[in-house]
């Protein structure tokens, strides 16, 4: 009995010997591994903010550059401007000796509506060549219309400074945005017109919507207002300096939109131009000198060639 109980007594303190070591060991590897977690989550921490640190101070260094690049205007959404502005000077740097000469060819094609330029003109090939930039019937695309009219640019402006004109305001746009039949219409009344013409032309989804709105008859300066919206009556609604239409073609492609009568288009307009017949009148402007002596809206439109003669 004796050495059983002495063995008993052995192995409880050998149980309680080992008990001790083992919760030694597991408060020091509770203890590592704490310790291991902290340093982690610290370093952790610390590249978070690093990062985060760095990202802010690159946002701040582009929100200054940003700053620093900033326009004024936003003509900065649109590049007809600067195009326009490139050719002018590329114009003046390459054909300065004759450029007056070229000019005054393009004044008296739109004077006298002539459509072929006279071969005694000086300069032919130079005219011709500048004329599919400046001169309506020339110009290839977007700007291309019949009526013998001078595409105002800076260059243009400046060259036929107080010249009297009859001002159009020209833009072209894809069909299918035109007569979109999900998108709604913002304002019928500026709509209705600019719709049916485009119907009466039967132009297919894929072609391309090109128009002018009639303005008034007035003087080649920076500071005439031009007609930016009409309504279906084809009055003028609002008024947009020349400089700013040429010289920031984002607010008059905005303004044209609103009287298409889907604002969101401005985005999407290909071009919108200020387009100038020097010295004649043109036949509304002849027949309705005063808006006050205007007739009804029937014989306004019954000289339209899209109006069916009955």
């Amino acid at each position: 009995m004796r050495v059983k109980r002495e063995r008993r007594r052995r192995l409880e303190r050998e149980y309680l010997r080992y008990r001790d070591t083992v919760t030694k060991a597991v408060e020091r590897i509770r203890e590592n591994v704490k310790r291991v977690s902290d340093r982690i989550r610290n370093n952790l921490r610390n590249i978070r903010d690093r990062v985060s640190n760095a990202i802010s101070n690159a946002n701040q260094r582009n929100l200054q550059k940003a700053k620093a690049m900033e326009l004024s205007d936003k003509a900065r959404l649109s590049v007809d401007s600067r195009d326009e502005a490139n050719r002018d000077v590329l114009a003046v740097q390459n054909y300065l000796e004759d450029l007056d000469t070229v000019i005054n060819n393009i004044r008296l094609l739109s004077q006298n509506g002539l459509l072929f330029i006279p071969t005694d003109f000086p300069q032919l090939n130079l005219t011709k060549a500048l004329a599919t930039y400046y001169f309506t019937p020339y110009i290839p695309n977007n700007e291309h219309f019949t009526m013998y009219a001078v595409k105002l640019t800076p260059l243009t402006v400046q060259k036929l400074a107080n010249e009297l004109a009859d001002f159009y305001v020209s833009y072209q746009v894809d069909t299918d945005k035109l007569l979109n039949p999900y998108i709604r219409v913002a304002d019928w009344f500026m709509n209705l017109f600019e719709m049916l013409l485009t119907f009466m032309r039967k132009k297919g989804r894929r072609e391309k919507a090109r128009g002018r709105s009639k303005g008034h008859y007035g003087v080649i300066r920076y500071d005439e207002p031009i007609h930016d919206m009409i309504t279906v009556s084809l009055d003028g609604y609002s008024t947009l300096k020349l400089i700013h239409c040429i010289g920031q073609s984002y607010l008059l492609k905005r303004f044209k939109a609103m009287s298409l009568g889907f604002p969101e288009l401005a985005n999407y307009l290909d071009s919108v131009a200020v387009l100038a017949i020097l010295r004649r009148k043109a036949k509304y402007t002849r027949l309705y000198p005063y808006k006050s002596k205007k007739t009804e809206l029937y014989e306004r439109f019954s000289k339209h060639r899209y109006i069916r003669r009955i």
